[in-house]
């Protein structure tokens, strides 16, 4: 093995550069981990024009886990290390055609990398890209994309970061509004075929990388438009505009002889959560046990809960929050998604065949029922998403022996309760009999609890249809 390769030991810069348009990196298909991503950030700071690409870079762990904002910094310096030597059997997908035949391209992300053989020396390793890589990060002579690396920092999802990148760059080239099929959308995500197969629980996760993104970056997002073809979402419109005073949001870089052991730096994450009676340690162990970004979505949900004196027991309420990986806020995400359906087109002989056919009326009617439809659809995703928490699922169970004591029930109420004694519910089985349970006075009885006990929510979601349903002259009952 060549032992006389140049080392590269710093970044030359704090932004990641890359090749973007139809043949760049950034509409790529890159099924990459979050860790995975950091550390291919990290690497694109290390190079310039200049380089030869055979240029071994020094990546430095604790560099990332600083620049990342990562706790437990002994897990963080595993998984890291494990995401490297992951990276060379990752690849680059590439749409593109070839003899006039469309073909998917494949290309290596990286083809060398080497770890230190000593203990003592176990703080950092070495990386270099795949030659057939380098083009798309060192050839930047039309369209390519640059970006500060702080605003990727803060993203928790390999999702967001793609998203970010294609829409950052789509701001770029002065595009307001982006439009993708949902084929073109789940490709430049590398979202997997087996994953969120309905569009309604890939429109919750993609509400959830936009607030990120509005978060923590330096684009907003204004607004999801969903088009609809015969009642199906076909394509996803972004409308996107760039962040003038974004630069505020960003961290300074604190230089080699200031910066501190990642275990010493204070956790504003923790700080917030610390006057609710939880512990150091059982913070640091949800961020063993479940990562950091994980944590902090959920940290961020529950606050808002708890703030508003909606949970009597704050640490068994933020741990059952932590167990439950599909949780999913719909009414604390924004920017609101709209849907707008489509009217059919008719024929010019069949409206001539059917004069009294009033058109208009029917594409009314349709656009009505499709919206009704999303309602009682969004309510009840949210309402089934709270009662998968432990504490909401005993919360309703204290709501039906409420009702069970009134006096002066009314007889929907009363029959509603004797079905739930029927069925002998429990706070471990709740949760799967409404999620199979769609209609009928039982799932009128879920709604209604909704509607009482967490009227935030359910207002929440009323506000970002009614606008809607005043256009169209809907109610939403």
């Amino acid at each position: 093995m060549n032992t006389e390769l140049k080392i590269v030991n710093a970044p030359l810069r704090e932004t990641v550069v890359m090749k973007a348009g139809r043949a760049g990196i950034v509409e790529a298909q890159m099924n990459l981990s979050i860790h995975e991503y950091r550390v291919f950030f990290k690497m694109l700071t290390m190079v310039d024009r200049e380089s030869t690409g055979k240029e071994l870079l020094r990546i430095s762990v604790s560099d990332i886990i600083q620049e990342c904002h990562l706790t437990n910094a002994g897990y963080h310096y595993k998984t890291l290390k494990e995401a490297a030597l992951s990276l060379m059997t990752r690849q680059i997908k590439f749409p593109g055609t070839l003899d006039g035949k469309p073909y998917t391209f494949y290309v290596s992300i990286i083809d060398k990398t080497a770890e230190p053989r000593f203990e003592t020396d176990d703080l950092h390793f070495l990386t270099r890209f795949h030659p057939d890589l380098l083009p798309f990060i060192l050839d930047l002579k039309s369209e390519f994309l640059t970006i500060n690396r702080q605003y990727l920092n803060h993203l928790g999802s390999p999702y967001s970061i793609k998203l970010y990148m294609v829409l950052k760059h789509q701001s770029r080239q002065n595009h307001r509004f982006v439009t993708y099929t949902l084929e073109q959308l789940r490709f430049i995500l590398s979202i997997p075929e087996d994953s969120y197969r309905k569009y309604g629980n890939l429109r919750q996760v993609l509400n959830n990388w936009v607030y990120e993104i509005n978060e923590f970056t330096d684009i907003t997002i204004h607004s999801v438009t969903e088009t609809k073809r015969k009642r199906l979402v076909q394509d996803v419109t972004f409308e996107v505009s760039h962040k003038h005073n974004a630069h505020h949001r960003l961290e300074p870089i604190l230089p080699e002889t200031s910066r501190v052991p990642t275990e010493d730096i204070k956790d504003e994450l923790f700080e917030e959560i610390r006057n609710y009676k939880i512990t150091r340690s059982q913070f640091d162990n949800w961020i063993q046990l479940y990562g950091r970004e994980h944590v902090n979505f959920r940290i961020k949900v529950g606050l808002r809960y708890i703030k508003q004196g909606m949970i009597r027991k704050p640490y068994f309420y933020m741990d059952s929050l932590m167990k439950n990986k599909e949780l999913i806020e719909q009414d604390e995400v924004k920017p609101t998604v709209a849907t707008y359906t489509l009217p059919r087109s008719v024929p010019a002989a069949e409206a001539m065949s059917s004069p009294t056919l009033p058109l208009t009326s029917k594409s009314l009617k349709q656009q009505t029922d499709d919206l009704m439809e999303e309602y009682y659809e969004r309510m009840n995703e949210a309402c089934n998403n709270l009662l998968s928490v432990r504490e909401n699922a005993f919360d309703f169970l204290d709501y039906v022996e409420q009702l069970r004591k009134q006096t002066d029930k009314t007889i929907i109420v009363s029959m509603s309760i004797q079905n739930f004694d029927k069925e002998r519910l429990t706070a471990e089985t709740l949760y799967g009999y409404f999620k199979a349970s769609n209609s009928g006075m039982m799932y009128t009885f879920k709604l209604q609890y909704f509607k009482d006990r967490h009227s935030a929510i359910w207002n929440g979601i009323r506000t970002q249809l009614q606008s809607q349903a005043d256009q169209l002259g809907a109610k939403l009952d």
